[in-house]
């Protein structure tokens, strides 16, 4: 699963995979849940640029 871990300067998504073991999803998604509460990021939105 990939999850957003933070922002750079200008407003852009940093992310980080998780990977597991088989049949380990119910762990992902606990880590991610506690990543997101940690660092909550639904309200970022990067920048959109008009060329």
């Amino acid at each position: 699963m990939a999850i957003p871990t933070g922002f750079t300067p200008e407003g852009l998504p940093i992310g980080v995979q998780l990977v597991g073991k088989p049949a380990t999803e119910a762990t992902l998604i606990a880590l991610a849940a506690q990543l997101e509460a940690i660092q909550p990021w639904e309200h970022h939105r990067p920048p959109i640029v008009n060329s």
